[in-house]
């Protein structure tokens, strides 16, 4: 993973994204989703702050699935908050690992306090698709509990950045089998 760190989300990420009041009704969330073809809104005050992230899965789950008005809902009552954020000199492989450790899909980039763009883990497989082990665990619902990565598993091991086909998810890193051995070790000397 050592040779992504040098790609940085800002060459990646996408600077066309549709912004939204937090008072606007999720009526017209909806239909500004729909004329800008778009699945994600970034929620943003009067000062072009962004608060929140507002999907279409949002909608589909807080607002359809709960039962609620669309015409009286607000953007802020379902949004998804607080945002995170990166800056466009992180790396990939270190904007991957936030987002898979807080099982979000996305990171608003933001430069000197400006939202400048949004890293989609789509974006960074663009680029280096082998990534794609860290992706799989944005797969599942966020919410959900992550769920390890099975033997065979193939890419780089955080720890020696050595290639490997027998990868496992150990506390949010990925080990090959020599360097679990090797932590398996310092574990069972610390006890």
């Amino acid at each position: 993973m050592e040779k992504y760190q040098t790609i940085k989300v800002g060459s990646v990420m996408s600077n066309v994204f549709y912004t939204i009041d937090p008072g606007a009704t999720i009526e017209e969330a909806v239909s500004l989703l729909s004329e800008k073809d778009t699945n994600l809104l970034v929620v943003c005050t009067k000062e072009n702050f962004p608060v929140g992230i507002l999907t279409e899965r949002d909608i589909v789950i807080r607002v359809i699935g709960g039962d609620k008005k669309p015409s009286e809902t607000l953007a802020e009552d379902i949004m998804s908050s607080p945002v995170r954020t990166c800056s466009p000199n992180t790396s990939i492989t270190d904007a991957m690992r936030q987002m898979t450790k807080q099982k979000i899909r996305q990171l608003l980039v933001v430069n000197e306090g400006i939202l400048v763009g949004v890293f989609l883990a789509r974006d960074a497989l663009a680029v280096a698709p082998e990534l794609i082990d860290m992706l799989a665990e944005l797969v599942s619902v966020r919410g959900e509990e992550s769920k390890p990565i099975e033997k065979g598993a193939s890419g780089y091991c955080d720890e020696c950045e050595e290639y490997s086909d027998d990868l496992k998810l150990i506390d949010g890193r990925y080990y090959c089998e020599y360097c679990r051995e090797a932590l398996e070790l310092e574990r069972m000397e610390e006890e």
